[in-house]
């Protein structure tokens, strides 16, 4: 007997400390018992993504529930941005992409609304609600597109990033008008780092948060003698309109 649509997740409590650099702790959800779960990955961290790198864009699909216990993906949820998918497991999510190989769910992407919920707690909601298990769920996420970022001298970054210990890279979570970043935005706009992007990797090696961000620290505020390259996945904010009628149109 299906009980609820499980919820799969490695997600980062909503308590942040006001820093440069905003940390939290992981939580993972289950749906037939609630329970905590620490990620204590060894570091650096890497992900497996399919290849060739599958187009950026904001897409929905519909996932068939019925029959399973549980959706079978584990995200990275960092304050109140979207959730990202970091993993896909035994559920109803890895049956959908066995059928449907164009339309994969993939790690990366961004979970942005389930039936044209929003918020995330409002999914969790909606996910656990054991009085109303639904035989399937309409799901809309982004796909980032990777850019290479290359920073050729020291300097502020001016961006303050959120971060967990074990989280995939690190978030931005603010932009400042000026440093690194900002001169960066300037000379290419098409790949400008917008609030919500991701910075993955340092130089070509991927880092969990924490780690991340302390080498970004030491990096980017001492002299250095080479450019440091830096790869960000980029979550499109014209992707968000596309979202808005979305929301006003068919899934609600």
């Amino acid at each position: 007997m299906i009980h609820g649509v499980a919820m799969f997740l490695c997600c980062y409590g909503k308590d942040t400390e006001e820093a440069s650099f905003v940390t939290s702790f992981p939580v993972s959800f289950l749906i037939d018992n609630f329970e905590e779960v620490v990620q204590v990955d060894a570091q650096p961290v890497s992900l497996t993504v399919r290849q060739p790198e599958p187009p950026c864009a904001t897409f929905t699909v519909v996932i068939p529930t019925k029959g399973f216990s549980t959706l079978g993906v584990q995200i990275d949820l960092i304050e109140k941005h979207p959730p990202m998918v970091t993993k896909i497991e035994e559920g109803a999510i890895q049956n959908f992409n066995k059928v449907h190989s164009n339309s994969m769910i993939q790690p990366f992407d961004v979970l942005m609304a389930v039936d044209g919920v929003q918020s995330w707690e409002s999914i969790e909601n909606k996910i656990n609600d054991r009085d109303h298990v639904p035989d399937q769920l309409c799901v809309t996420l982004k796909r980032p597109r990777r850019v290479q970022v290359v920073l050729e001298k020291a300097g502020s970054m001016g961006l303050t990033l959120a971060f967990t210990e074990v989280s995939v890279g690190v978030l931005v979570r603010d932009l400042h008008s000026y440093g690194l970043i900002a001169e960066w935005n300037g000379k290419h706009t098409s790949d400008a780092v917008n609030i919500g992007d991701r910075i993955l990797e340092l130089n070509g090696t991927p880092y969990a948060g924490s780690q991340l961000a302390q080498l970004l620290e030491k990096k980017i505020s001492t002299s250095c003698t080479s450019s440091i390259c830096l790869t960000v996945l980029k979550y499109s904010p014209a992707d968000d309109l596309m979202l808005d009628s979305l929301m006003r149109g068919s899934l609600v």
